[in-house]
């Protein structure tokens, strides 16, 4: 596993928990700041919101959008594995 992998995944072990049982609505709106942070931290030194970086964060967001969609199979054959073993 790399080293990318491993605190990734120590990031996800320390996040699930706080995001158990709150709901989708709670958990979306948590996920959506977290991402809005994200690429609000792509910015210009000069702090203002260029075409360039508007662009930038574009590009982002698409990558990241991409990259969601790739893990939804495998999240959903991990749930569904889950449930399998609980019942």
């Amino acid at each position: 596993m790399s080293d990318l992998n491993k605190e990734t995944e120590e990031l996800i072990l320390k996040i699930t928990p706080l995001l158990a049982g709150k709901g989708p609505k709670v958990q979306g709106a948590a996920l959506a700041q977290l991402v809005a942070m994200w690429l609000a931290g792509h910015q210009d030194p000069s702090y203002t919101d260029t075409p360039d970086i508007k662009e930038l964060r574009n590009g982002l967001m698409e990558l990241f959008t991409e990259t969601v969609m790739a893990f939804v199979p495998i999240e959903s054959q991990e749930i569904q594995e889950r449930h399998l073993s609980t019942h």
